[in-house]
């Protein structure tokens, strides 16, 4: 019996998504997108910073990078408004 297992995870590509860039996303069980900036990337989590109505700025959320290869999130995202990518997204 071997001690090791091997596994296969998703991870966000960082050279693709980058801390600062802005996001727009909607997670499965959610009503309405979220618009933020992504404020830290890690290989398994992007940690987003999003306004909400109230005008209170500090609120964050997290996307996992497993949901997303799950097809839990719809996202889109942008570095320079130029170019929006799309991840997830069907006819929304």
């Amino acid at each position: 019996m071997a001690i090791i297992k091997s596994v296969t995870t998703s991870i966000f590509d960082g050279a693709v998504v980058k801390k600062g860039d802005c996001i727009r996303a909607k997670k499965s069980d959610w009503n309405d997108y979220r618009n933020g900036f992504i404020t830290d990337i890690q290989n398994n989590q992007i940690t987003v910073l999003f306004h909400t109505s109230a005008g209170n700025a500090a609120n964050y959320y997290m996307i996992v990078a497993d949901e997303v290869a799950g097809g839990l999130w719809s996202i889109y995202w942008t570095t320079d408004f130029l170019n929006v990518y799309a991840e997830g997204v069907a006819n929304d």
